[in-house]
């Protein structure tokens, strides 16, 4: 099996979408409970304007991943070194592509000098990161009826 990982382009707008729309819709259960209202109010701005707007803000950077050349994961940070975005297909769960899009986030915030990095985690999500060295740094809030937990990770910068 074959992960890579590069920068998201224009052209993977829809690939993107359908990425960030399966996961929420079929990975993020314990979030969502399958509410319509939820999934709905999760999922109203993956579009493919906002995705291309999110692809050009000079503050992002994106980068996509693939397992064996399909594209299979997504992921997104702001230049303060917050996660926006990370998600993987249901299909490519558990061999490695959300790890190495992490990865690849925090490398970039190491190199652009950021001293920590955040996310707002899903429960799903959060003993992903958790295993990934991140930290709870506030109590959990909720967005759209979901729960989030704000994380963190504490860059060693030389």
């Amino acid at each position: 099996m074959e992960i890579s990982v590069r920068l998201a382009r224009l052209d993977d707008s829809p690939t993107i979408c359908i990425i960030l729309r399966r996961s929420i819709t079929e990975v993020c259960t314990k979030d969502h409970k399958n509410n319509p209202d939820i999934i709905s109010a999760w999922t109203k701005n993956k579009t493919i304007e906002n995705v291309n707007s999110w692809l050009l803000n000079p503050d992002n950077y994106s980068f996509i991943s693939s397992v064996n050349g399909i594209e299979s994961g997504f992921g997104l940070m702001s230049s303060s070194g917050e996660i926006l975005l990370c998600y993987v297909l249901p299909e490519a769960l558990h061999v490695g592509v959300g790890s190495i899009l992490l990865n690849s986030m925090i490398e970039t915030a190491k190199n652009i000098g950021v001293q920590k990095v955040t996310v707002d985690s899903t429960q799903t999500a959060k003993g992903f990161y958790e295993r990934n060295g991140f930290l709870q740094s506030c109590p959990s809030k909720s967005e759209f009826g979901v729960i989030c937990s704000p994380l963190e990770l504490r860059l060693n910068i030389d």
